[in-house]
């Protein structure tokens, strides 16, 4: 029941980051964000297939092949920000870019350092049988991970929430996107909090946050960019 559950989750999970991308796929913040959902998708279907394997050694290697799915969350997210903003100019808008960038530059490269580390079995601790499937104590690179990204994703989160108060950026279509996008997550957060909540408090917190930015970033950046002329809005969104 568990994997079936977390199946559908990713089919989900995928079905909205198509949606996401076939709003505006020239956008580069559009393709972040449909990667970045894609990305959640990866990782819940993984999960479902360590939690349906008949044995730790293939519980574990599942959990290794989801590490992709979540590790480059604090890179992406902001990174999608920052490219959502682009059409908007102004020295705050500038700044904001420039705070994005840096914290996208250090989210990826939390992100890299994680999966050498998979090698080193610093990731993952060792599979336990549980009722519903198998789970892990979170080794050490995973615990450093997950505290130090919080200032990137909270970064992003905010600045991505800003965008809906724009009175350019908001339109009904991106409306559309977050409430999929966050209906999507939500599901995949209430099955993960469960167990996390349980065996991995830390990594809990972690998906919860992710699931808030992605949701948030995904409704502004699927939207479409309103188009300039000399710093006046000459054409909004529809």
């Amino acid at each position: 029941m568990y994997p079936g559950w977390l199946t559908f989750c990713s089919l989900v999970g995928a079905t909205t980051a198509g949606f996401i991308f076939a709003q505006s796929p020239r956008q580069r913040a559009t393709q972040l964000t449909a990667l970045l959902a894609l990305g959640a998708a990866w990782w819940a279907l993984c999960e479902a297939s360590w939690n349906a394997a008949t044995d730790p050694v293939a519980a574990r290697l599942w959990m290794q092949l989801a590490s992709p799915g979540w590790a480059f969350i604090a890179g992406l997210l902001p990174h999608a920000t920052c490219r959502y903003f682009d059409a908007y100019p102004g020295p705050e808008m500038e700044r904001r870019r420039r705070l994005l960038w840096h914290a996208a530059l250090f989210g990826y490269a939390a992100g890299a350092v994680m999966l050498p580390c998979l090698g080193l079995d610093l990731v993952y601790g060792k599979p336990v049988h549980v009722p519903w499937g198998w789970t892990y104590a979170p080794g050490p690179a995973q615990r450093v991970y997950f505290a130090v990204i919080g200032p990137p994703v909270t970064l992003a989160i905010r600045f991505a929430l800003a965008g809906f108060r724009s009175p350019v950026a908001v339109a009904p279509r991106m409306q559309r996107v977050a409430v999929q996008v966050n209906v999507d997550r939500n599901v995949n957060v209430d099955v993960d909090d469960d167990w996390d909540n349980d065996h991995h408090p830390g990594a809990a917190v972690a998906v919860v946050g992710a699931a808030a930015a992605v949701g948030a970033a995904a409704g502004a950046a699927a939207a479409c960019q309103p188009v300039y002329s000399g710093g006046v809005v000459v054409e909004k969104c529809p």
